[in-house]
């Protein structure tokens, strides 16, 4: 993975708070999809510090452009209090946690979106995120490529499906912050795609 050219980085939004030499108690989540990747630094309270965006306006492979993002951006190279890279992948559905006890995901995954031969199963890692309090179990499919480049690479980085992440910090905001701050979210699936609106 190497000779990928700079990706220009776009600053969405930076807090006059952000303190650039205290990265080690801040919060970093990075979203990556095919085509951006977003990444915000925020404190343990959840609040935003920093938004940056890449495009992958070349169509680099996936594994590639995020190390392109990698090696020209000091901040995702730094320690961070969490680092959270969230994945926003396609092939995912959310079940009552009892319904799929550990070790048993890749086979209701395979069964649930028709993976039928050995090697289309041996492509992809199969994962399960529970949501504390709720019951629910969050499955996904990555691909290994993918799987094997984190735990390479990023091994300081929680992978975690974006929906759930999502739904996980609504559920915070709730708990934490409904006496104090007027906050409503909607979720909602359509089509094999997640929309999540926090007002």
């Amino acid at each position: 993975m190497v000779g990928t050219k700079p990706i220009a980085p776009q600053d969405l939004y930076t807090s006059s708070a952000f303190n650039p030499a205290s990265l080690n108690i801040y919060h970093l989540g990075v979203h990556l999809e095919p085509e951006n990747l977003y990444y915000l630094v925020s404190t343990a309270q959840h609040e935003p510090l920093m938004v940056r965006l890449y495009k992958n306006r070349d169509g680099l492979e996936v594994t590639r452009f995020i190390e392109a993002v990698w090696q020209q951006d000091e901040f995702v190279r730094k320690r961070f209090a969490k680092a959270f890279l969230l994945l926003d992948t396609d092939r995912w559905l959310v079940v009552p946690s009892e319904y799929v006890p550990d070790g048993q995901e890749p086979a209701y995954l395979r069964a649930y979106y028709e993976i039928i031969s050995e090697e289309g199963a041996r492509s992809y890692a199969y994962k399960k995120e529970v949501l504390k309090g709720s019951g629910a179990a969050f499955l996904y499919v990555q691909p290994v490529s993918l799987s094997t480049y984190f735990e390479s690479r990023l091994s300081a980085f929680q992978v975690l499906h974006a929906s759930f992440r999502y739904v996980q910090l609504t559920q915070y905001l709730v708990q934490q912050h409904l006496n104090q701050r007027p906050f409503a979210g909607i979720v909602w699936l359509f089509l094999s795609k997640f929309y999540y609106v926090l007002f």
